[in-house]
């Protein structure tokens, strides 16, 4: 959703985007405020998708209240913490969709104070700050990078303090001293005061008298919420649950399950009484709506100022905390990874990611002295008072403003920032690539650079144009790529290095957040502040260490020392550990690839990686050098060796376009920090693997990355251009620069439509005929309908013995292919520890830990019992790494093929992936309403099937076109979309994928599909109903040539041409439908909060059409699935790409069985097992430690007295199906079993059926 914001120019009145969507304040032509998110007139294409942030609450949440007293709930956002289910049912993920709740914020002319600062928009969002040049900008102005520019005047670094740690320089602190700056003793006690008061007021009308909790209990409290940062369970109860899977032994150390709820039910931050006279104060200018968080609120900012003081480059940008609470402090902001929560404004030091100031965003308010919050916040956390002066600030283009910069500067503060170009008129203009152009006017160097896009700076301490180059890996015109040197400014190069310090803050608190869910709104704040608390005392560590010459702790180890500390268990650490010295004489740095771009690794003193490795003690290391030096190590770099890992199997595919073109996306962007983050922050997930195939540690929540920024130098994929033929499972697209289909999604008359052929929902429209329903099978689960199955089972449709056999076969001949010259001989896997490899695997997706090794680690923090009981991590690592999924040889040959037609790209998953999907289809028949979908598979790898998708949670990673089943979210087909081709035949991959999903022959005729803007085409729909199957979906408004039209809210106006309804609602936006099965309008109303001319709120009805009520309803089949495999995903990070499909096909496996369970669960009047149970109950069977399962019933053991085979159609040749057991098709039935199986000589599968025993697999392996 987007907020305009109008802004003053000289020349006339201009619009931008704000990033930011106040929690029910946007307004419309109408004024009135609506709680949906439309999804009509979006020109993206996809809808936008809730955050996965937003999905990691739903699913790893932990009960953090259960003992809260129902009776005691606050009015509003007060509302009190009860028992909840952390699984509940799985919701679709929230699209841009045509209707979601957005609730207002309280109105308030408050004053506002420097901590609480506000923004001044109302309608429209005017901003006092005039954001326009004082000057208007003429070609004439620019002047090229040739021409000189005039030297700047450099800040004097002046800073009130001495910048870094404002500690004792000798000072040894332990990770507890480090936290008690900022969690001091005094600060515990005002909330324990707090806490024993609200605990104490809920307590009154009950027998049993409050029990005041002790400061000892209340460090064991906050040791045991870091801790579940570090080792996450799905449901709080896990952590205390006595069973085989989990039994963890240090929770229970430190304190039961009850008075940890205890005191998570009493926390409270403020003093009760004065939340009562602030609530009575509601409505007006005094009510404070921090008053619940306000005590901790500026001690922490407090602490974060005295503890540590910035160098001289910092950074301003905004923080999320996620949360989905109805609370009118929340926030959504469509561009951030968290897109719902509370908005922070944080200062960060750029060079390690501090967090040194911050205040919480409000909401608006109407002050004459405000001047917008983007100026405000600047000016509020940009203090001179407080910082000195001679700071060189970074800001994104959401702040940067002549004004700002000039005030800026007479505080003796400089700035750099990004510019939106509608901010200074600017109009692209065609140019070269590293074409510089620069005016300045007084202090204020604006600059245009030309790289992928135009990018475009405005700074008060730059020159021009320095003479800097920067690398940029080009196509040229015989197709080779090679690495060529373009001009950059200096600002870009200053914006790209110093800009991510909030990011890098993000990202630090990211790894092991201890936010969870709640429903007291002010508890999320509270688990944040102790986040910043948690990572500053990090960093102040960092610092401190780097001071001494002493090799820090890593995050994970100080957070496990502050854990031991807190608990009163005693450190387990060694605080002052120095790297040895070595002497320079013998030791050379060489490249580790020969190359100081590729190859890349993680530096074994920073986390930043590096080219350069020692040549003798084989450590990858950093090599700065100045200039007088630079000559002499290069002419020592290129006489060294050029690769130390000979041995190293190259990967399988080529890098992706995204990766090998490393071409700056160089457009209005925010910071460039996306490839720092994926270079800097990933933790070590293979250290126990050799290179060339390692599924070693790893971070099961996938290492938390930086806010993904629109980079200057972010990479911007280009799928392989292939001329290979297209088959069914891999059809790609084919879209050129501009992404141009060969089929016309424009309508079949004038592109403009006229007025007249729209007609007002009060003329009637003809009935249009509906489909009648014919699936080829009964819908639903294809087993026995009184079958009684377990996990294992329902898991084995799709994961079958002899699909285990075949991954098995590939990986023993793939690790025997590895140690061919190795002393030690290949041990065969066996399929029992294969299953026993699964049920881990599945595990880990239950309990996660952030390195590989914690699972059989043996402390006293960890000793997970089970995974050890089930195999050793030795033999867990040994079938990582020869997991393959083909046949090591057809590999070869498929890789002597490359650049060719031939050449198959998903030749390494083959096998697996056509045998899901042709399990996944025959287990399941779809019911009537289905929806076809985009889904990602995370990834990071550098693999030309990689895609970008700025709208999805998951921006980086492989996409799948899925067809899941509306009401169960069942994933019935799927393909991998492996990239563009230039083919005739295809007629764009949004047509094609729905075309082959689609398939009347494996569906039936009848159903009714539901799709987004992105494949909706009058040719699409058409093709579609000659299918017998009927569409639904949302159209873009520049398909139809629609022109935005003023009408009052509910407004319905609607034509037809032929079989195809176009229809147009007015909501907060206009909605754009086409349907081939709809009418125009059947007098249905929906609710909406509307504010009326009083100010009042209230809930009226507005007409609507069926279209959009049935789009909402089952649109989001593939969301649903989507949510319920991102609860307990197993997919985690790998150097193999084939294995991140492998760890995807398992996930699918895992929810469809499930999926299956519920409907048999709910055919026979049973309660289903929860996803979570259903996990646990198959990890126990396929490791051998659960109750041995019943037989399979899967299909009925008659004599074959009474089953005589029959024609399908009556013909031989017509008509043919699937078999049953083999995977040929068969024009022959079994007449009583009503399931086509083969009968002839080579394959008598109907004899194999009807035999006794035959279906259930009882061999053992």
């Amino acid at each position: 959703m987007d907020i305009t914001l109008t802004v003053e120019y000289e020349n006339g009145i201009e619009e931008e985007n704000d990033d930011t969507v106040e929690n029910g304040e946007s307004s419309d032509s109408n004024g009135e405020h609506d709680e949906t998110i439309e999804l009509g007139d979006s020109d993206e294409s996809d809808a936008s998708t809730v955050d996965s942030t937003e999905e990691l609450l739903d699913n790893l949440d932990l009960v953090l209240d259960q003992f809260s007293d129902p009776s005691d709930d606050d009015v509003d956002d007060n509302v009190d913490d009860a028992d909840w289910n952390p699984e509940v049912t799985p919701r679709k993920k929230k699209r841009t969709g045509l209707s979601s709740v957005s609730p207002s914020p309280a109105k308030s002319s408050r004053t506002a104070s420097p901590a609480s600062v506000q923004s001044n928009k109302w309608k429209g969002r005017k901003s006092k700050v005039s954001r326009s040049l004082p000057f208007s900008i003429s070609e004439d102005k620019w002047k090229s990078a040739d021409e000189p520019d005039i030297e700047p005047t450099q800040p004097i670094f002046r800073p009130r303090l001495t910048p870094g740690v404002q500690l004792v320089s000798n000072a040894s602190c332990s990770p507890l001293q480090y936290f008690e700056l900022f969690f001091s003793k005094s600060v515990m006690r005002t909330i324990l005061e707090n806490s024993n008061a609200y605990g104490a007021m809920r307590h009154e009308e009950r027998k049993k008298p409050w029990e005041d909790i002790s400061l000892k209990d209340f460090k064991k409290y906050l040791a045991l919420v870091i801790y579940m940062g570090l080792l996450k369970c799905f449901q709080m109860t896990d952590y205390w649950r006595k069973s085989d899977i989990y039994s963890l032994p240090y929770p229970a150390k430190i304190m039961s399950g009850r008075t940890f709820l205890r005191i998570c039910a009493a926390l409270h931050l403020s003093d009760p009484k004065k939340d009562v006279e602030n609530d009575a104060k509601k409505g007006t200018p005094e009510y404070d709506r921090l008053c619940r968080i306000k005590p901790l609120y500026q001690d922490i900012r407090d602490a974060c100022r005295a503890s540590f003081h910035p160098f001289q480059n910092i950074s301003i940008d905004e923080r999320m905390v996620a949360s989905k609470a109805r609370h009118g402090l929340k926030q959504y902001m469509k561009n951030k990874p968290t897109r719902w929560g509370y908005k922070l404004f944080v200062l960060a030091d750029s060079l390690c990611g501090y967090t040194w100031d911050f205040f919480i965003y409000e909401g608006k308010m109407n002050l004459e002295q405000s001047k917008g919050i983007s100026y405000d916040s600047v000016m509020i956390l940009a203090n001179a008072r407080l910082l000195g002066s001679g700071y060189k600030l970074f800001v994104d283009n959401f702040y940067t403003s002549p004004k700002l910069f000039r005030d800026l500067l007479a505080k003796k503060i400089w700035a750099c920032g990004t510019v939106r170009a509608n901010r200074i008129g600017h109009s692209k203009k065609m140019a070269p690539r590293g074409n510089i152009r620069w005016f300045r006017e007084d202090n204020l160097l604006f600059v245009e650079w030309k790289d992928k896009r135009d990018v475009l700076m405005c700074s008060t301490f730059h020159k021009a144009f320095n003479g800097d180059t920067i690398k940029r890996n080009v196509k040229g015109a015989d197709g080779v790529w090679a690495i060529q040197d373009f001009p950059v400014p200096a600002a870009v190069l200053d914006y790209n290095k110093h800009m991510g310090g909030v990011d890098l803050s993000d990202a630090l608190i990211g790894y092991y957040t201890v936010l969870h869910k709640t429903r007291k709104w002010y508890r999320s704040f509270f688990f944040h502040f102790v986040d910043i608390a948690v990572v500053n005392a990090f960093i102040l560590h960092q610092q401190m260490a780097k001071m001494k010459n002493q090799k820090p702790l890593t995050q994970k180890l100080f957070r496990e020392a502050l854990v031991r500390e807190l608990a009163g268990s005693g450190p387990e650490y060694t605080s002052n550990r120095t790297e040895p010295t070595c002497s320079t004489d013998s030791h050379l740095p060489k490249y580790i690839r020969g190359h100081s771009t590729f190859g890349r690794r993680k530096c074994k003193m920073c986390p930043h990686k590096t080219p350069v490795m020692c040549e003798t003690c084989e450590r990858d290391l950093h090599l700065e050098m100045d200039a007088c030096n630079k000559e002499k190590v290069d002419r020592v770099l290129d006489s060294s060796e050029e690769c130390v890992n000979s041995g190293e199997e190259q990967d399988e595919t080529e890098e992706s376009d995204s990766s090998s073109d490393k071409e700056s996306v160089a457009s209005c962007v925010d910071s460039a920090v996306e490839e720092i983050s994926i270079d800097c922050l990933d933790t070590v997930l293979d250290e126990f693997s050799d290179y060339d195939a390692s599924d070693a540690d790893w971070n099961p929540e996938v290492t938390p990355r930086k806010k993904k920024r629109s980079s200057l130098f972010s990479i911007s994929p280009s799928p392989a251009k292939s001329s290979r033929s297209a088959s069914p499972a891999s059809v790609q697209s084919k879209k050129g620069k501009d992404r141009k289909s060969s089929v016309s999604r424009s309508l079949p008359f004038s592109l403009s439509i006229l007025e007249d052929k729209w007609k007002s929902a009060d003329e009637p429209d003809i009935e249009p005929i509906q489909p009648l329903f014919k699936p080829r099978l009964t819908p639903g689960p294809q087993l026995v309908s009184n079958a009684s199955c377990s996990p294992l089972q329902y898991f084995e449709l799709f994961f079958s013995k002899s699909v285990m056999r075949t991954i098995l076969a590939n990986s023993n001949a793939y690790g025997a292919m590895r140690h061919e010259g190795t002393k030690k001989p290949w041990q065969d896997i066996s399929l029992k520890d294969f299953k026993s490899f699964l049920a881990l695997v599945i595990y880990m997706g239950l309990l996660k830990c952030f390195t590989l090794t914690d699972y059989w680690r043996k402390s006293h923090m960890y000793s997970l019992p089970y995974p050890a009981l089930i195999m050793s991590s030795r033999k867990f690592m040994y079938i990582s790494k020869a997991l393959h999924l083909s046949d090591p040889k057809v590999d070869a040959e498929n890789d002597a093929k490359k650049g060719t037609p031939e050449y198959d790209r998903l030749c390494r998953i083959k096998p697996l992936y056509q045998d899901i999907r042709d399990a996944c289809r025959a287990a399941f028949h779809p019911f009537q309403n289905i929806s076809i979908d985009e889904r990602m598979v995370a990834s990071k790898a550098k693999n030309r099937l990689k895609q970008y998708m700025k709208n999805k949670p998951t921006r980086w990673g492989y996409k799948l076109f899925v067809l899941a089943d509306s009401l169960c979210g069942y994933t019935w087909d799927f393909f991998i979309y492996e990239g563009k081709m230039n083919l005739e035949q295809s007629k764009g991959i949004s047509y094609d994928a729905v075309m082959i999903l689609a398939n009347e022959r494996l569906l039936g005729s009848g159903y009714k599909l539901f799709v987004d803007n992105f494949y909706t085409s009058p040719k699409l729909f058409r093709d579609l109903l000659a299918k017998r199957i009927r569409a639904c979906g949302t159209v873009r408004a520049n398909r139809i040539g629609h022109s935005k039209k003023l009408a009052p809210r509910g407004n319905i106006r609607w034509f037809r041409e032929d079989n195809l309804l176009f229809i147009e609602w007015k909501d907060k936006r206009d909605v754009l439908m086409c349907s081939t099965f709809h009418k125009a309008f059947n007098g249905d109303t929906i609710k909406r909060n509307v504010k009326g001319a009083d100010g009042v709120w209230a809930i009226q009805d507005f007409p609507v059409p069926a279209a959009v009520l049935d789009y909402n309803k089952h649109m989001g089949g593939v969301d649903l699935s989507d949510a319920l495999i991102s609860f307990y995903t197993v997919l985690h990070k790998t150097r193999r790409w084939y294995r991140s499909f492998f760890y995807h096909f398992v996930d699918i496996a895992v929810v469809n069985a499930f999926i299956l369970h519920q409907q048999m669960a709910k055919m026979k009047n049973q309660k289903p097992l929860t996803q979570k149970a259903f996990r646990e109950a198959l990890v126990a069977e396929l490791a051998g430690t659960g109750p041995p399962s019943a037989p399979a019933q899967i299909r009925p053991i008659p004599t074959t007295d009474s089953h005589l085979p029959k024609y399908i159609s009556g013909d031989s040749s017509i008509g043919r199906r699937k078999c049953k057991i083999c995977t040929f098709k068969t024009p022959v039935m079994c007449a009583t079993c009503d399931v086509p199986l083969c009968f002839v000589p080579k394959r008598d599968c109907f004899t194999s059926w009807h035999e006794p025993g035959s279906c259930s697999e009882s061999e053992e392996e």
